[in-house]
């Protein structure tokens, strides 16, 4: 496997980087895929901070407002989520006194 390596060594991860650097999310960022982005956001949990041997993460190199649209909806959706939790861990639990 010349010219790919893996992030992690521990265990199978898609986050496979070139001889760039450039990640998946990078290749999809770049060439404009937002079925494939969405796809690797969401089922394959990609980082998103992963930086190229130029210094740049995926979503800096963004050149279809496709692309940009995908980012911004995983965007909201992960807020979305750490919003949600914070409410259920800050509401008082059943059988306790408020």
């Amino acid at each position: 496997m010349s010219g790919i390596r893996m992030v992690e060594d521990e265990k199978f991860t898609y986050d496979f980087l070139d001889k760039k650097l450039n990640s998946p999310l990078h290749i999809a960022s770049q060439n404009g895929s937002a079925s494939c982005l969405r796809l690797l956001l969401n089922e394959y949990n990609l980082k998103i901070d992963l930086r190229n041997i130029d210094g740049w993460m995926a979503k800096d190199i963004v050149q279809h407002e496709n692309i940009r649209q995908a980012y911004n909806e995983h965007y909201d959706k992960v807020k979305n989520s750490i919003k949600q939790t914070a409410l259920a861990a800050s509401a008082p639990k059943e059988g306790s006194k408020a």
